[in-house]
């Protein structure tokens, strides 16, 4: 599970390290631009706006693709919230499922070009803040920015930055992506909150080594199978 390697990772993340490891984390089996609902009424879009909330003020959600966690200070409601994030996904060949990332043939062989040469088991993780200060059904307008990008594996930092420029054209795609898949977090949770096995808001409160398995019928469950780490 990607969420592990990202907690064995939590020594390169300074202070956010203690916001990995307090996440309750929801695992999601699917990709999310083949399988993710689009919320359809503009009545639901409008209430989202104004009233979406994270579960837990720190929440983790894996797909196929990549593991982000948000963060809040303190708890706050609506998409322009600005909320952390810390997005972790695989930055190697064979961990890597290309056809995750983008239903474009062309699109997943540039991912796989990117990942060759890398060891195994490395990862890519950013950190920075995110929001959504509009969501209609053309998509969302995304606003934030990257503090901080490293790679490397639990056992080895290859590299790590904080000097990215939304500005410079190399810099650029890696912050939209970043910022893009924060977004993308945002709208799973959104539509974890609407199944039937989610019980709702605990006030506040934080459950701390909990995670949550989603299956294919949309069921909510404890994981028995997908362990805790250190």
């Amino acid at each position: 599970m990607l969420y592990h390697t990202l907690r064995k990772m939590a020594n390169h993340l300074g202070p956010a390290a203690a916001l990995v490891r307090s996440a309750a984390i929801f695992h999601l089996d699917i990709a999310p631009h083949e399988s993710l609902p689009k919320f359809s009424s503009e009545p639901k879009l409008a209430w989202l706006r104004r009233n979406f909330r994270l579960p837990y003020r720190i929440t983790g959600i894996e797909d196929r693709a990549s593991c982000v966690v948000l963060a809040e200070a303190t708890p706050v409601a609506g998409l322009d919230a600005e909320r952390m994030f810390i997005e972790c996904l695989p930055a190697d060949l064979e961990g890597t499922d290309a056809s995750a990332y983008s239903d474009s043939p062309e699109e997943a062989r540039q991912v796989e070009d990117a990942l060759r040469g890398r060891p195994a088991g490395s990862v890519m993780i950013s950190l920075g803040t995110v929001s959504a200060p509009s969501l209609s059904h053309e998509g969302s307008l995304v606003a934030g920015q990257v503090d901080r990008v490293l790679c490397g594996t639990p056992d080895r930092l290859l590299w790590a930055r904080d000097d990215l420029d939304p500005e410079d054209p190399l810099d650029a795609p890696m912050i939209q992506a970043a910022l893009r898949n924060g977004m993308t977090a945002i709208e799973e949770i959104a539509y974890v909150q609407e199944l039937p096995g989610f019980v709702g808001w605990p006030q506040g409160a934080q459950v701390r080594d909990k995670i949550y398995e989603i299956d294919a019928d949309g069921q909510i469950r404890p994981s028995s199978r997908l362990g805790r780490v250190a």
